[in-house]
Formats: structure tokens, C-alpha cells, sequence
């Protein structure tokens, strides 16, 4: 097989998903190439979609291998998403990943942000991103402040991760913050815990003398 490339772009963004020696920008185009193929290897291999992962979606389309999506806004990386394991239901608009390994880019191209969960996915039309178990976010830029949770979304429309869930933030320093209820830009330089807010820390009383 050929590695095919091709780099169409709508409304001045792309997706780009790398499979090993395919790499075709834009979701569609790759699913309907792809899964077709996908779906013949496994119907040979008598391959089993593990329930958990997929929830209720009927796997009509999986793939197994290390792939690499990327997202660009007019030329500028957003994020770049690596995983080993997709599942696609053609009648739904989205695809569901695990594991979850996520970056966001600033401006510069520069990483901001770390995102990692056991299985999550992305929605084709929203391009909204979601992750669930053992969820974890790292800041590049905010002294390694790092956010732990077991379900999260990335909202594209607003550029902002959110949750509903109980979710807890450390600081390098040992600081310790809680609640219920998350809303912060990806690089965790401006969130906010929504209830039940509680905290722990390091030194309080000579850090403010």
C-alpha cells in the first residue's frame, strides 16, 4: 500500500490523521478509506471491541496502531492527539480513542498544555475533544500545575476544559485545591472550581509573612 497524501483544508482548518504509512488530512476522507479497509483485517482476525471502551456504539469501524491526529486553525497547530486504539460508528459524529494523549499549542507552536485519560475521543463537527478515566492535565506554563479528574471536555467553540466532576489541582509547590465543577483554558493560566472549594497549603503562614 501506498502512502497516500493529500491536504485539503475547509474554512481555513484541518485535521490530520497519521496511520503509520497513511497519512490523510481530513476525517471523512480518512474513515471512508481506512475502515474499509480496517474492517476486512478484522473480520479475518475474529476481533473483539471491548465493551467498556465503547459504550454504545455499535464498532463498525476499528483500527489498531500507533496514529497521530493533529488539528490546525490557517496554518497554526491547535493540538496533536496520539493513540493506539479507534473506534467509529458511522452514523455518529464522533470517534472514540484510548488511550488519550493529548498536546495544545499556543501561537508560537509552542506546547502549553498535557492532557492524558484512558479513552476518550473527538467530535468530527464540533471538534470537541472528551476524555474519560484517570483524566490528568499538565501546564507548561503555569509551574507545572497539574489537574486530575475523571471526566473532561475540550469545548472548541470556546476553547476552554471543562468538567462537572470532582477535580483537584497541585502546584509544584505542594499546594492542593478542590471541588466540584472545572472551567479553565487549556493551559490552566485562568480556571475555576465551581462548589464545594477546598484547599491545602504548604507553608501558608510564612508565604504570606
Amino acid at each position: 500500500m501506498s502512502d497516500g497524501r493529500r491536504n485539503p483544508v475547509l474554512n481555513n482548518k484541518a485535521i490530520e490523521i497519521h496511520m503509520k504509512i497513511i497519512s490523510l488530512p481530513g476525517i471523512s476522507i480518512l474513515f471512508i478509506f481506512l475502515f474499509v479497509f480496517c474492517m476486512s483485517c478484522d473480520s479475518r482476525h475474529g476481533k473483539n471491541v471491548d465493551s467498556a471502551f465503547v459504550g454504545d456504539t455499535v464498532a463498525e469501524q476499528e483500527f489498531e496502531g500507533e496514529t497521530v491526529i493533529t488539528r490546525s486553525d490557517s496554518g497554526r497547530l491547535v493540538w496533536v492527539l496520539r493513540t493506539v486504539h479507534i473506534v467509529k460508528n458511522s452514523a455518529e459524529p464522533f470517534t472514540l480513542v484510548e488511550p488519550v494523549n493529548l498536546q495544545f499549542f499556543n501561537q508560537q507552536g509552542k506546547i502549553i498544555s498535557t492532557l492524558s485519560a484512558l479513552t476518550g475521543g473527538f467530535n468530527e463537527k464540533s471538534e470537541d475533544i472528551f476524555a474519560k478515566g484517570q483524566v490528568k492535565v499538565i501546564s507548561q506554563e503555569q509551574e507545572d500545575m497539574e489537574l486530575t479528574t475523571e471526566k473532561l471536555d475540550y469545548l472548541k467553540s470556546t476553547n476552554k476544559i471543562v468538567s462537572t466532576e470532582f477535580v483537584q489541582i497541585k502546584t509544584k509547590t505542594g499546594d492542593v485545591m478542590e471541588g466540584v465543577g472545572f472551567e479553565s483554558d487549556p493551559n490552566l493560566s485562568h480556571w475555576s472550581i465551581k462548589k464545594g472549594v477546598s484547599g491545602r497549603f504548604r507553608e501558608f503562614k510564612r508565604r504570606m509573612e
